[in-house]
Order: C-alpha cells, then structure tokens, then sequence
C-alpha cells in the first residue's frame, strides 16, 4: 500500500510531461477525450449518475441518444481539465490572454474597488481552473478552496504543481479558524473563488427547474464580508477558453438571515442554470447533484424497513389467524 503513492506520483509526473509537449488546445483535448473514453466504458457508477441526471433535467427535452451523447462529452470535458490545468501556452508561443479570452472583467474589476474583496462563484463547467489562473495573470491576490487527495505524495505533487501556476488553494474541511481567515482575506482585497454548485445539506433551492440541496457557504460568505459575488464560467472553444464574467450580486441584508440565504443562493443558482443549459457537454452531470440530504435517506431507510417488517409481522398474523 505505501507504494500506491509514489507510483501514482510517477504517473501523474508524466502526464505533466505529457501536457507540456502538447502544442495546442485542440491536442489537449483529443488527450481529454480518449481518457474521457476510457472513464466512459469503466466508471459505470458515474455513469448511471450522468444519464440519470440527464433524463431528469433534460429527459422532456432530449431523446435518450442525445443525453447519451452530452453524459459521454461531459466525461471528455473533466478529463481535459487536468491536461489543461498544468498547460503553459506561452511555452508554445501563444499569449496567455489569447487561449483564456475574458469578456466582462470589468465587473470583477468594479467589484474589487468596492474595497472588500470579491467572491467569484463558479459551477463546474468548461475548465474553471482557467478562471482562477486569468486572475491571478492579472495581479490579483487570489485564494480558493480545494478537497486535497488522501495521499500525502499525491496531495504533496498537486501542491507543488498548482504553485507552479500561481494557485495555493485552501484545503477542505476548513482546519479550526479557516473561515475567518476567508474573511480577513477578503477584508485585504483578496479574491476568493469558489466552485458553488455541488450538493450539500444546508438550503432546498431550485437548480435548472428541480430543488437541490445548495451549500449555504458563499452566501453566508457575502453577508458576512460584505464582499461582492461575481459569478463567472469558463467555456471551451475550439482553439481556446471563453471566460464570462458577470456583474456582481450586492445583497442587501435584512433582519431574516435565512430568508437573505435563500435570496442570494436562488440568484447565484439561476445563474449557473442558464449557462450550463447553453453548454451542457461541458458541465459536471456525473455528479449527484440532486439526490436528498443522507440523514433524509436514512430516515427514509428507516421508514422502509419498518413499513416492511410491519407489514411482514401482518402477513404471519394473518397466517395464524388463517
């Protein structure tokens, strides 16, 4: 077992190898996609997840062919992320600011001269990465967060390699004291980016026509800091990346906390909807984004198994009577 790691490290080592020989967008995505493939036909799990997920939101909308087609494009699109998070175009004689293209860093911008810092969400579409990378070419001080591998050699190499592109994220779960240093952050100006649309047990909020349950953090973040949240995605193109940055969410607090949650999760999640439905090849669908909070499945379970027991002591009391 204590070999795992260090292979695992010699793998992904040559991978990076890999990535940095790759002359362009195009290259790196047909690496994507084969490895996309391959996920396709082993991940069976993840793929029941996918096409479940499509026949929910999209099974009016499309035949069972087409959602098949966008479940197998959407493992191509997070296959690329990694071949395209390590990836230096410079190397090969193409300007940062012309593989990662932005439209609307001005709202970023006006955001951040509010003077206290900027949340920007972001849902797992396109390669998001390449939104905290534009950031952080343009001199901002940046901090994200991150659930870091159970490895240590793994966790260590990604450290290492994220650093090499400027990105030192913050790991989950947050240590004791990580959310106020988030907020003294954002209180020095700092740019935090936050991936904000996967499940979690806090608020039932409606999510691309169904309720999900939606983590209540960047929200609570918002209110807290007083920071902005600009929302922004990144999309794949043919030879590039298309970064979309819109204008900022400024809540204004009431008296009802729960009520100002709900308001600023249900905008930050209309958001996302819209765009992921003019781009669903690109979004993460193999995950359970809309399967209930685990301790209502259990009392469903619960419920279940008495329901079940209740009516099988039933059956043997009508044997007796019988």
């Amino acid at each position: 077992m204590k070999l795992i790691g260090p292979v695992l490290v010699i793998l992904l080592q040559s991978f990076n190898r890999l990535c940095a020989a790759l002359s362009s967008q195009q290259a790196l995505y047909r690496v994507g996609s084969w490895l996309g493939g391959v996920n396709f036909l082993l991940q069976r799990k993840r793929k029941a997840i996918a096409l479940s997920n499509l026949e929910l939101i999209l099974g009016d909308e499309l035949d069972a062919s087409q959602r098949k087609s966008i479940a197998r494009a959407s493992f191509d699109a997070m296959s690329a992320i990694y071949f395209e998070l390590f990836w230096h175009p410079e190397r090969h004689g193409i300007k940062f600011d012309d593989w990662a293209r932005c439209e609307g860093f001005e709202h970023l911008e006006a955001a951040h001269a509010q003077g206290k810092g900027v949340i920007v969400a972001s849902p797992h579409l396109g390669n998001w990465t390449v939104l905290a990378r534009s950031v952080i070419s343009r001199g901002y001080k940046f901090g994200g967060l991150m659930r870091p591998s159970a490895i240590p050699a793994v966790r260590d190499h990604f450290a290492r390699e994220l650093g090499a592109v400027g990105i030192h994220p913050t790991n989950t779960p947050l240590p004791p004291g990580g959310f106020k240093i988030m907020i003294d952050g954002l209180g020095q100006g700092d740019v935090l980016m936050l991936v904000a649309d996967r499940r979690s047990n806090d608020y039932l909020i409606d999510f691309m026509g169904k309720p999900a349950w939606t983590a209540h953090g960047i929200a609570t973040m918002h209110l807290r800091s007083g920071a902005p949240i600009v929302t922004a995605y990144a999309v794949r193109e043919k030879d590039h990346h298309r970064l979309v940055f819109q204008p900022a969410i400024n809540h204004q607090p009431t008296d009802d906390k729960e009520a100002d949650n709900i308001a600023i999760l249900t905008e930050v999640n209309d958001r996302f909807s819209k765009v992921i439905r003019q781009h669903p090849e690109q979004w993460l669908w193999l995950h359970e984004r809309w399967r209930g909070r685990r301790r209502d499945q259990q009392s469903t379970d619960a419920n279940q198994q008495s329901t079940e027991a209740t009516a099988s002591a039933d059956k043997s009391l009508d044997a007796v009577n019988e």
